[in-house]
């Protein structure tokens, strides 16, 4: 399964029970990993794949 639809999941399961919910460890680095790679994206004008060093 995409780690993202687990995020997906844990966000609507805590809008149902009107929680803010707990936030991963990993949710940092996954944010810096996107921020990097969506900049050599847009540098290189082509996509770039994610290599998730987890």
């Amino acid at each position: 399964m995409n780690h993202d639809l687990y995020a997906v999941v844990f966000f609507c399961a805590n809008t149902a029970k009107a929680e803010q919910g707990t936030q991963s460890r990993l949710t940092g680095y996954k944010v810096d990993k996107l921020i990097a790679h969506f900049k050599l994206s847009a540098a290189r004008r082509q996509a770039e794949e994610i290599l998730w060093q987890i």
